[in-house]
């Protein structure tokens, strides 16, 4: 929600290919749509894709980090109780 809120009222730049009628600054995307996202915005170019897979494997990696008990131990925690 703060991404789109940023890109599209601060910034003023398109969010998901729509033009935001009220906005802070007036910015303008420019260069090859593969880099700057052209008409759909910043979240379409391969800068934010490249982005999005980078934080979801540091997230998949710290979360196989964490260690979670064995249903095993958890009945039979239970049934000693």
């Amino acid at each position: 929600m703060g991404f789109d809120w940023g890109e599209t009222y601060s910034f003023g730049v398109a969010n998901s290919g729509n033009v935001p009628s009220g906005h802070f600054l007036n910015s303008i995307s420019t260069g090859p749509p593969w880099l700057s996202g052209g008409t759909v915005g910043p979240e379409g170019s391969l800068l934010c894709t490249v982005l999005i897979v980078s934080v979801w494997l540091i997230c998949a990696a710290w979360l196989r980090e964490v260690k979670y008990p064995k249903a095993a131990s958890i009945l039979e925690s239970r049934t000693r109780a």
